[in-house]
């Protein structure tokens, strides 16, 4: 009888990253280059099936697990069998799993062993990104409608693209994006719409990590955007018109 993992995720939210690049750095040596689901809670749901089933119909399905890839331990006996099978880890890291399925009559494959690869590696990540820095500054020569962004985000699991800029007026929000899905590079250039955009924000960049984490910072001080300074320039020159306004030595004299 076989059983498929066919997801690993948090309840109630689909975690993991595929198609990663990535995929295979941290996992135990001499392990099988397999992309790990990562997700953000100790409590993790796999959904699973049953395939080739007999007439004596499933007993129990055992979830078997490993932190290294060559010792393994049988973590729960699950006579339910009804997917998804719901289990809690004690710390972060990573965690190979593999199931077991015994036949109503008692058969089933036999369980995993040193050097098996698992049916799916999952890796626990609790904690978020960090930005550093946040820094922006608008271009002062000619070309005024630019706005530097410059910061330093940095994690074990980064996304692909994982950066996010917004402004606001408050610095607690509402905040309004700039741009999603940027890659890390650490520094932004946007060039501002002609209006819309107050005269002095916050922004913030937010980093997120493949187990749906973020963190974020924004910018201590107003960003200012309005680089003017006003000038007053005297036009003419002329005796004061009976009933103006009296000079201020004269007013301080009263």
């Amino acid at each position: 009888m076989a059983v498929t993992i066919v997801a690993a995720a948090i309840l109630d939210q689909l975690g993991g990253n595929y198609g990663d690049p990535d995929a295979g750095r941290g996992l135990p040596p001499g392990s099988s280059r397999a992309e790990p689901r990562y997700v953000n809670s100790k409590r993790i749901s796999l959904n699973y099936e049953i395939k080739e089933e007999g007439p004596s119909g499933t007993s129990a399905v055992e979830l078997w697990v490993t932190r290294d890839g060559n010792s393994w331990d049988k973590l729960k006996d699950d006579t339910s069998h009804q997917p998804p099978l719901v289990v809690e880890v004690k710390d972060e890291g990573l965690y190979g799993f593999t199931l077991v399925v015994r036949s109503g009559v008692g058969l089933s494959e036999r369980p995993p062993r040193g050097g098996d690869a698992p049916q799916v590696w999952v890796k626990v990540d609790l904690r978020e990104p960090v930005v550093a820095f946040v820094h922006a500054e608008v271009d002062p020569g000619p070309d005024t409608g630019k706005l530097t962004i410059t910061w330093k985000a940095t994690d074990e699991n980064l996304s692909r693209d994982p950066i996010t800029l917004s402004y606001s007026e408050n610095p607690e929000g509402p905040w309004k994006q700039i741009v999603a899905g940027q890659p890390n590079f650490g520094s932004y250039v946007w060039r501002m719409p002609p209006s819309g955009i107050p005269y002095q924000f916050y922004v913030q960049v937010e980093a997120a990590d493949k187990a749906g984490n973020v963190g974020k910072l924004k910018t201590k001080e107003l960003v200012k955007v309005d680089l003017k300074k006003p000038k007053g320039v005297i036009l003419d020159v002329g005796p004061a018109i009976s009933g103006s306004s009296k000079p201020d030595s004269e007013s301080n004299k009263r």
